[in-house]
């Protein structure tokens, strides 16, 4: 063989080398029959099973194609090209955006994260955020980031992929999943998971199933929060169970719905995190409402005490707000209504 001919199958192993070893590590050393992933497009539900034992070790809300675009059927995930696929940012030229961790299962139909504007997280296409748990894309199965890298980096060529349609409707779960998705690690089994553990047996507190005055309280504070938006009624059904998840989310608390003595002092503590999941009607205290308050005050429409006390003084400001704005008076601030003020007083 010639100097030249030597140096180019160098250069060729070189390269061949490269493109693997850039594939994340967990990929290339899984086995291709050690997963399962299906997609349920009826819930817009995907889930990863171990083989070994079908048990669920992953399980996320994702968004298929609309318009039926994305393909029914059982595919084995193509080949990687390694320039491409399985790495942060990928580059979808039809469409313009950018997307993470794609993986190849047919042709151009991918897993991939929601789609960026520009190689920037904060670029995110925020509608298409809103979607997730809808038929919104053009094909492709979007995910969050973080189950798109997953997949990418534990599931590698020839997976199984099952797609399918005309599953039984699973809304408590999808509300779930919205808020929070199943993995392995999260310290609690797939039934636990389901249930959101009813009672946390090593350290007390409230779960699925308790009822009564403290429940009543904790449901009225997560109102004052801006994390439950129902009436509170003393019962910790599936919407108490979304808004601790949704409180365990935001305040990097293990999420598992249930409501522990640590996790109620935290919650009941003076001053603590807000959310914007919540209607305030007169009557609701906490932060949230002196969030609001001091909003309205720096607007002009409030003199009041900032006391996170929603009483006559500030409805009568919302009143006033709303009629010199050209709206109907109301009493009820909606997340909408906050998200106004907060604009003008830039909040």
């Amino acid at each position: 063989m010639s100097k030249r001919l030597l140096r180019l199958a160098v250069l060729a192993c070189a390269a061949i080398w490269c493109a693997v070893s850039a594939l994340p590590f967990a990929a290339r050393a899984a086995g291709s029959d050690t997963y399962t992933v299906e997609v349920d497009v009826t819930n817009q539900i995907t889930t990863v099973y171990r083989n070994a034992d079908r048990h669920i070790v992953r399980q996320m809300i994702c968004s298929t194609g609309m318009d039926n675009y994305t393909p029914l059927g059982t595919f084995k995930m193509e080949k990687t090209r390694p320039a491409t696929d399985r790495v942060e940012w990928y580059y979808i030229t039809k469409f313009k955006v950018y997307v993470k961790f794609a993986t190849r299962i047919t042709g151009s139909i991918l897993f991939h994260s929601i789609p960026y504007a520009k190689k920037d997280m904060s670029t995110i296409d925020r509608e298409a955020l809103a979607q997730l748990g809808d038929k919104a894309s053009h094909g492709c199965i979007r995910l969050l980031w973080e189950d798109a890298r997953w997949i990418s980096e534990h599931c590698p060529e020839g997976t199984t992929v099952k797609i399918f349609n005309g599953a039984a409707k699973k809304t408590g779960l999808r509300d779930l999943l919205k808020v929070q998705g199943y993995t392995e690690d999260c310290k609690l089994t797939y039934r636990q998971f389901l249930d959101a553990c009813p009672l946390d047996n090593i350290s007390g507190g409230l779960g699925r199933g308790s009822s009564g005055e403290e429940v009543r309280a904790l449901q009225e504070r997560l109102v004052g929060l801006g994390f439950y938006g129902n009436t509170p009624t003393g019962v910790y059904d599936e919407s108490t169970t979304l808004a601790v998840m949704r409180y365990q989310s935001a305040a990097g608390e293990t999420v598992n719905g249930v409501a522990s003595h640590a996790l109620l002092d935290r919650i009941m503590a003076e001053d603590d995190i807000t959310a914007e999941y919540a209607t305030l009607t007169p009557g609701c205290e906490g932060p949230l409402v002196a969030k609001f308050q001091l909003a309205m005050s720096s607007i002009g429409y409030f003199d009041g005490t900032i006391d996170g006390l929603y009483d006559d003084q500030l409805a009568s400001a919302v009143a006033d707000y709303c009629t010199s704005n050209g709206l109907q008076a109301v009493q009820s601030i909606t997340p909408a209504l906050r998200a106004e003020v907060y604009d003008l007083a830039k909040v």
